[in-house]
Parts: C-alpha cells; sequence; structure tokens
C-alpha cells in the first residue's frame, strides 16, 4: 500500500513542535478520570474514562478529535483517508455513570511531556464541549529502528508490533523506572501487568494496515 500522507506534510520529516494549539478546556469536570488514548493494532485493548455529567443528563456523546497530523505520526487503521482532510475522530456513547468505552484500531504513543509545548494532543469532548487534552499509549510504542513518533519515526501506514517495541519497553520494564509510553495500564507505575500487556502482542505478531 502507498502510504496516506495527508496535508502535504512529509511522512518522517515533520516535527511535533510544528504543530498547533488545539483551544481550552471546560473547568466543570472535576470528578472526571480521563486517562490518556490506549490503541492497539487489534482494538482489543479497551479505553475507558468517566466524564461528569450535569445533574438529570443520562447519557452524553464523548468524542476523541486528533489533530489532523496525527494521520501521519500516528497510525491509525480504522480511519476512512477522507477523515484525515479535516479532523480525525472517534466517538462513543457515556451512560449514566459518565462512562465511555472506546476501542481504536492503531499504533504509536505520544508523551504529553514531549509534544505538550505544541499543544497537539487528544481532544476529549462532551456533548460538544472540550474537557481535557490527552496523550496516547500503544503496545507499539516505537518503529522497527526504535523511534518514537516524537523522534521522526516512520511507521508510515501499519503498525507493527515487534522488536523494537520490546527493547523500548524493556528497560523500563527492568528498572521500574516509571516511563509514559510504558505505563499501559495507567496505574503510575512500570511494572507487571504492563509487562503482560505488550508482551503478549509481541509474541503476536500484532499488527494493522490503514485503509
Amino acid at each position: 500500500m502507498a502510504p496516506r500522507r495527508r496535508r502535504g506534510y512529509p511522512v518522517c520529516i515533520l516535527r511535533l513542535a510544528t504543530l498547533g494549539v488545539l483551544g481550552t478546556v471546560s473547568q466543570a469536570q472535576a470528578a472526571s478520570n480521563i486517562p490518556p488514548v490506549l490503541i492497539s493494532p487489534d482494538g482489543n485493548l479497551a479505553y475507558e474514562l468517566t466524564v461528569e455529567l450535569p445533574q438529570g443528563v443520562s447519557s452524553a456523546t464523548v468524542r476523541l478529535l486528533f489533530p489532523p497530523e496525527a494521520c501521519d505520526l500516528l497510525v491509525l487503521c480504522d480511519l476512512p483517508p477522507a477523515a484525515c482532510d479535516t479532523t480525525p475522530a472517534f466517538t462513543a456513547m457515556a451512560d449514566a455513570a459518565g462512562n465511555a468505552i472506546f476501542h481504536i484500531v492503531g499504533g504509536g504513543c505520544w508523551d504529553p511531556g514531549e509534544i505538550s509545548t505544541a499543544g497537539s494532543l487528544i481532544q476529549v469532548q462532551v456533548d460538544g464541549q472540550t474537557v481535557a487534552f490527552v496523550g496516547v499509549r500503544s503496545p507499539d510504542w516505537v518503529d522497527s529502528s526504535g523511534l518514537s513518533p516524537w523522534e521522526l519515526w516512520c511507521e508510515i501506514d501499519e503498525a507493527t508490533v515487534g522488536l523494537g517495541d520490546a527493547t523500548a519497553f524493556t528497560e523500563p520494564l527492568r528498572t521500574g523506572v516509571y516511563t509514559f509510553c510504558v505505563d499501559l495500564d495507567d496505574n503510575g507505575i512500570a511494572g507487571l501487568p504492563d509487562a503482560v500487556m505488550v508482551t503478549d502482542y509481541i509474541t503476536g505478531g500484532a499488527t494493522c494496515q490503514e485503509q
């Protein structure tokens, strides 16, 4: 498949420092739990979040708005190419408790500590109101050369969990040193659950292809 290139950005050349600020955040979500977005090449890893709903409201539309550059700097396998001409988005309904679940097929990791100055994070909206900006985690953290998306990685149109990811995950898991991209279960540490999750994907050679 030919690389999916959008908006004229040269794949593997564009730096995240060129990306723009998305907007401001509503302050009405004190009781929310909105972790970084979790994606995987098979879509089996659930991304679950909890948003605060107004009193008397029994459901809400939750949208994850990815900046257009995500189509080049992440691998989003279940997006049609036309989605990258505007703002790539994924939608789920929150239940009465404010819980929403997504299953997003793809790969890549965006560490907010690496890209927050550019403001190009995932925008979480509840009924059209922006409530958070978050990063992205995946078992497919790096490309075959060990480069992360913000380091000019070249995982162009296919997400693959392979040797490069095994190498990247090994040192933080061995030492227990916290690393954003390793903390797949979002518990604040690099530990056994993260090792189990990524090992399942490495041994299975998980992969997906962009449309």
